[in-house]
Order: structure tokens, then C-alpha cells, then sequence
């Protein structure tokens, strides 16, 4: 099983949908400034500890910052077995898409 990097528009196809599980691995205090809407944090760090409560969801999205961390993590749970995708520049990547669009509803925070 390979898992797959996502754009940011694919990524508006997936949130708030049933199975789908959006994780932000950034650490807390910059979680709660800005995050992505509907996403929950679950810090890089602290992501082995927390991998058997991941079973059961269809779609897994990782992102972090700029997408290099999301992507070792996305390694660490495809060997568990578990589908993961990852968001393609991380929340760089996405904040720079949204706001060319100027939908800066999809970002809390903004």
C-alpha cells in the first residue's frame, strides 16, 4: 500500500465527509492560531502513541507545514497498514492556493 499526496483543491473534496480524519501534526500553539477547518491536532511527536485510535477511518490527510513531516508520517502509518494520503506543500501549500482564490473560510483562524 503507497499512500498519495493530495492538492489543496483535492483536499476540499475530502473534508467534512464521513471516514475522513484531517490531522494537523504541527505542534499545539501553532495549531490553535491557524489550522485547517475540521482538522484535528495531533502533534508529530506524539503521532506513535496514538495510531491504534486511527483504525476504522477510510481517508487519513496528514499536513504540516510545508508537507516534509506529513510525509515521514505518512511512511510511519502506511506501515501499520493504514491509508493515508498527504496534503502537497502542507498548509504553505494550501494557504497559498486559498487565498489566490480568496476563500480564506476554509482556514480557522483567518
Amino acid at each position: 500500500m503507497a499512500f498519495e499526496t493530495i492538492s489543496p483543491n483535492e483536499m476540499i473534496g475530502y473534508m467534512g465527509k464521513n471516514g475522513t480524519l484531517i490531522i494537523d501534526l504541527r505542534k499545539k500553539e501553532v495549531f490553535e492560531k491557524e489550522h485547517i477547518l475540521g482538522a484535528i491536532n495531533i502533534p508529530y511527536e506524539a503521532l506513535e502513541q496514538k495510531i491504534r485510535r486511527l483504525n476504522g477511518y477510510k481517508n487519513i490527510i496528514l499536513y504540516c507545514e510545508r508537507g516534509n513531516i506529513s510525509l515521514l508520517a505518512a511512511r510511519q502509518l502506511e506501515k501499520e497498514g493504514i491509508n493515508v494520503k498527504t496534503l502537497y506543500g502542507g498548509i504553505h501549500g494550501a494557504r497559498s492556493k486559498l487565498l489566490m482564490d480568496g476563500s480564506k473560510n476554509f482556514m480557522d483562524g483567518e
